[in-house]
């Protein structure tokens, strides 16, 4: 049937209307046409329909509304709703994303400082090792002179009083 033709048929006290329905808006009544909309606008299939067509350009069948068929013709003096919701939903996208790679961004630097934090603990507790192993270390070879020279000092008492003395030299 082509668009705006209406036909009428009363049987019985039954009305039936036929109509094209791409004219189904202008056979509302104006001051109705907006709530008549937002009911529409509510049901699951337009609300996938529309999500369709602000994502890829058309719905699943092919059908479009008015668009310039173009994401980078940004400024177009005056774009159509099916634009303008387009890019309305890329630029929320791209905020979106772009707060996403902010958070990741500052995620990685904390860790990063993390990292550092860590690293310099375990340079500092490395450090700290060492200095101990170096004192203990001075320790050893201060016993072990002293050793040395206790034991040289009893071979040469030994020597002169004429007695043996046993264990390393």
């Amino acid at each position: 049937m082509p668009g705006g033709r209406v036909k009428a048929e009363f049987a019985a006290g039954k009305v039936s209307l036929e109509f094209a329905l791409d004219d189904l808006c202008c056979l509302i009544r104006p001051e109705d046409r907006d709530e008549f909309l937002q009911v529409i606008a509510s049901e699951d299939a337009v609300i996938r329909h529309v999500m369709s067509q602000v994502l890829t350009g058309m719905t699943e069948d092919g059908y479009s509304g008015r668009s310039s068929g173009q994401l980078e013709s940004w400024d177009e003096k005056y774009p159509s709703a099916l634009d303008q919701a387009r890019r309305d939903v890329f630029r929320f996208a791209d905020a979106v994303l772009r707060t996403q790679f902010e958070v990741a961004v500052s995620g990685a630097k904390r860790m990063e400082a993390l990292q550092q934090e860590a690293l310099e603990a375990l340079r500092q507790e490395n450090r700290e090792v060492h200095r101990q192993l170096v004192a203990a270390l001075a320790q050893v070879t201060e016993l072990e002179r002293q050793l040395y020279l206790a034991r040289s000092e009893a071979r040469a008492l030994c020597s002169v009083a004429g007695c043996e003395v046993h264990g390393r030299p």
